[in-house]
């Protein structure tokens, strides 16, 4: 699941490049865009890395908020 996401990240941003201040073929109107969608991509990505599984073993684990059993199964 997360190899996916990663690479079409990465295609995103690295579509995106050409759009940078640094070259020529970026507008005006173009970089502050191409900025708000590169850095939102990168900490949309982080955050889905690092922050969410981290929340959730504090909830699980920790917390026990979420409390998972397991169901003994009938024989029939």
């Amino acid at each position: 699941v997360y190899e996916g996401s990663r690479v079409a990240d990465f295609q995103r941003r690295s579509g995106q490049s050409p759009l940078f201040p640094l070259t020529s073929h970026g507008g005006p109107l173009w970089q502050p865009l191409c900025y708000a969608q590169i850095g939102g991509l990168t900490v949309a990505t982080f955050i889905t890395l690092l922050l969410v599984p981290v929340l959730y073993s504090i909830a699980v684990l920790d917390l026990k908020i979420v409390k998972w059993e397991i169901k003994p199964q009938e024989t029939l």
